[in-house]
């Protein structure tokens, strides 16, 4: 099934870049059919992978690539963020270990794969040719996509 709509956008890996690919992300959610929360979780998730490139991929070295591709589907949005730096180890799905009920023990950080695991609805990841790519996608009702 061919994308209805594409785009890649690119950042060089700094931290003060990474909210250009969040406003982005969050304002092409608002083409497909889903709520004010399910954009933000996106965008959310397209951010955290991104931080993830710059601080363990790059090691906040700057001026390497990060680009994260939107394809809109008819019944969902699959996001793919690639790099060239290192790889993650795996892929196995995380948990947090902390009691929720104490607000002074939850994490500050590592939290990135947590969330884009409880948010969306499939997540892979795979490094060929030097790339490392994260997709991630979201499904929803089909529905006719705004042009």
């Amino acid at each position: 099934m061919s994308s209805v709509k594409s785009l890649r956008l690119s950042i060089r890996s700094e931290l003060g870049n990474v909210p250009l690919i969040g406003i982005s992300v969050n304002k092409l959610c608002k083409l497909i059919p889903i709520t004010d929360v399910e954009a933000y979780q996106s965008e959310l998730c397209v951010v955290e992978a991104v931080t993830n490139c710059i601080k363990h991929a790059y090691k906040h070295e700057p001026n390497h690539w990060i680009h994260v591709d939107y394809e809109l589907y008819i019944d969902r949005v699959v996001f793919k963020v690639h790099d060239t730096g290192n790889s993650m180890p795996g892929l196995e799905e995380p948990t947090l270990e902390y009691d929720p009920t104490n607000l002074d023990e939850i994490p500050e950080g590592g939290m990135g794969l947590f969330i884009i695991n409880d948010v969306m609805d499939t997540i892979s990841y795979q490094t060929e040719n030097g790339e490392n790519t994260l997709e991630f996608s979201k499904v929803f009702a089909p529905a006719a996509v705004s042009s």
